[in-house]
């Protein structure tokens, strides 16, 4: 799957107390207030720095979080020094995600939209907000480029997404061509927007009986092809998640190119019967709820659902348990004991003979699901991976893993899409860490550095790096297909990069090394031993030619650190016999070949950027 074209930059995840400034009425349907505070700006808190905030992407997105509306507490996050945050439990049904519609950083003034809907944490706290009033505000976490760098743009939503298309075609530069549909309730809620004359805006009245989806669809289907302007476009959409099924199909009819494409489920309807189910539920505690779920026995049962993609077919129309076995290929008897269970997790509902899907079955409906993809495919085998941790413990080598009991090298050869789906996997995770990353190179690399890039997501490193130096080459290190790899790069960027051959593993050539200027090595102990590690960085650091290294990885705490990247530490050493590195692991590595580390930068999320020289000679 293609990157998204969007440049986009990284931020450390930082928290910060704003106040209510004011608060105005922009429609029946939509209340702006606008948040400021000195905290806006950079500042220490509890010892840690913190950025000041950066808002620059039309649909950039922070976590508000509300006092409790039942003891009023006022939990926050918890900085870390790497550029994240904690969540405690008390503060994980406490936040809601909303679109920044504009930010002032001159006056530090900073204004969210919320779309009203009835009831809800925030439309309850949005509708009492007074001047004055304090609520905390967590990001944003990155910013995304305006798309004109394509012919013209195409926006679409109901009023949720309203902020992010508002932003967006008040910022165009005068002459982009853009078009925008915008379904509001009701005649009233129609917006004046500050637009230039390239840009169309298409007001879809629910109370008209109009809809965003059906009026994209006029417009892309039409005959005339005055309705679309020519060249290549880019297509952003966003708003209930079920609603947006047909314009990903409408769209990729179009032949609009994937990497082009931007489509988002901002919110997603839910049945009233559970208890806060409504328009103004959260997806975020959804996905925390699947969360929980994806323990022992519910985790069993969850992750076997998806896998035989029970959701999909109930949502597709396979509603009674007959017509679901017949769909899914199962035993009709055995079929119904398994969604009595499914139904005592919440995720399907029973009324009569009848099946429907709860907002978290509706979740799991969704194959472009981040909650899918990480309870199935090769996420799935890694969540397993500790069932056998007991060999590992007993022997220091991976285990045998999965219900077949098979090394993951054997998984791999068996199976050629559970290795797409992990190259898949491994590169929308890197896009959390390679914008920041090819920004903290920027002092290293110069315009002719050929870079040598090895390890998981390297394409998408070197799809960054491409983007800033227009005459640097790149060429990768994988175990994917060179068809896969260049996918991944900007098509303007590929003449100047070149993969290693059709899967043929993470280990270069002398060849490779000496065609290198500077060689990136990401997250080396995730894919090699420790000894292979130094045996690679001893190839790379050459003591007879300037030639920098770099290590962009997690480093684990010995103490006291997150649990989370212990389990992933665990994990690692059960599935693949390799490791997350602690200071010391580096340093001995890095000492063993008779280099040093020149510095040490944190870079994304928790991940730190080691550049690694030669000892001068004596």
């Amino acid at each position: 799957m293609p990157r998204n074209s969007r440049g986009r930059e990284i931020y450390p995840i930082s928290y910060r107390e704003l106040y209510v400034q004011n608060v105005e009425d922009i429609s029946p349907c939509m209340r702006r207030i606008t948040l400021s505070g000195e905290q806006l700006q950079e500042h220490k808190h509890d010892g840690i720095s913190v950025p000041a905030l950066l808002s620059n992407g039309f649909d950039d997105d922070v976590r508000l979080i509300f006092p409790d509306p039942e003891t009023g507490e006022r939990p926050h996050p918890i900085a870390q020094k790497d550029g994240n945050l904690l969540w405690p439990e008390a503060v994980k049904n406490l936040f809601r995600t909303y679109t920044v519609r504009h930010f002032d950083a001159a006056n530090q003034r900073l204004a969210i939209d919320f779309a009203r809907h009835g009831e809800g944490l925030a439309e309850n706290w949005s509708q009492n907000a007074r001047i004055g009033d304090a609520i905390f505000v967590a990001g944003p976490k990155s910013c995304a480029q305006l798309p004109t760098h394509t012919d013209w743009l195409f926006l679409a939503g109901d009023e949720t997404a309203l902020p992010a298309i508002g932003r967006c075609v008040e910022s165009l530069p005068c002459g982009h061509p853009a078009i925008a549909v915008i379904e509001v309730p009701t005649s009233a809620d129609i917006q004046s927007l500050d637009i230039s004359d390239s840009v169309q805006v298409h007001w879809a009245v629910r109370e008209r009986g109009e809809d965003f989806v059906e009026k994209t669809r006029a417009l892309f289907e039409a005959t005339s092809p005055s309705l679309l302007p020519d060249g290549e476009g880019y297509v952003w959409a966003a708003g209930e998640a079920s609603r947006l099924k047909p314009l990903r199909r409408l769209f990729k009819a179009s032949g609009i190119t994937p990497e082009h494409q931007e489509i988002t489920g901002y919110w997603r309807r839910t049945n009233p019967k559970h208890g806060k189910g409504n328009a103004s539920s959260s997806s975020n505690s959804v996905l925390h709820n699947i969360h929980d779920l994806a323990e022992l026995n519910s985790a069993f049962a969850l992750r076997t659902a998806v896998r035989l993609g029970l959701f999909q077919e109930i949502d597709a129309g396979a509603n009674t348990v007959p017509a679901l076995a017949v769909a899914a290929e199962l035993h009709e008897e055995a079929l119904g004991r398994f969604v009595r269970y499914l139904a005592a997790l919440q995720l399907v509902e029973i009324s009569g003979d009848a099946l429907t899907l709860t907002a978290m079955g509706m979740e799991l409906a969704d194959p472009d699901s981040n909650a899918v993809r990480w309870l199935s495919g090769p996420a799935h085998l890694e969540a397993m991976a500790l069932m056998r941790l007991e060999h590992s413990l007993r022997t220091g080598e991976s285990a045998p893993q999965g219900e077949k009991g098979l090394p993951w090298s054997e998984y791999v050869s068996r199976d050629p899409q559970l290795v797409a789906e992990r190259f898949e996997q491994k590169n929308v995770s890197a896009g959390w860490t390679a914008p920041s990353a090819a920004k903290a190179l920027q002092q290293y690399l110069d315009e002719t550095a050929r870079v040598l890039i090895i390890g998981q997501g390297g394409a998408v490193y070197a799809d960054e790096i491409l983007r800033r130096w227009e005459h640097a080459q790149s060429r990768i290190i994988s175990d994917a297909s060179s068809e896969a790899v260049l996918q991944e790069i900007a098509v303007t960027s590929r003449a100047r990069c070149e993969t290693n051959g059709e899967g043929s593993g993470f280990y270069p050539t002398e060849v490779d090394y000496v065609w290198a200027t500077d060689v990136v090595f990401i997250d080396p102990w995730g894919v090699f031993g420790s000894e292979e590690v130094a045996h690679q960085l001893n190839r790379a650091i050459s003591k007879d030619t300037f030639r920098r290294v770099y290590i962009f990885t997690e480093v684990i705490d010995t103490v006291g650190g997150d649990e989370h990247s212990y389990e992933e530490d665990m994990v690692r050493l059960s599935m693949f016999g390799t490791k997350i590195p602690t200071q010391e692991d580096i340093n001995a590595a890095v000492a063993d070949n008779g280099a040093f580390i020149a510095s040490t930068t944190a870079v994304g999320w928790g991940k730190r950027l080691f550049v690694l020289e030669a000892e001068a000679k004596s």
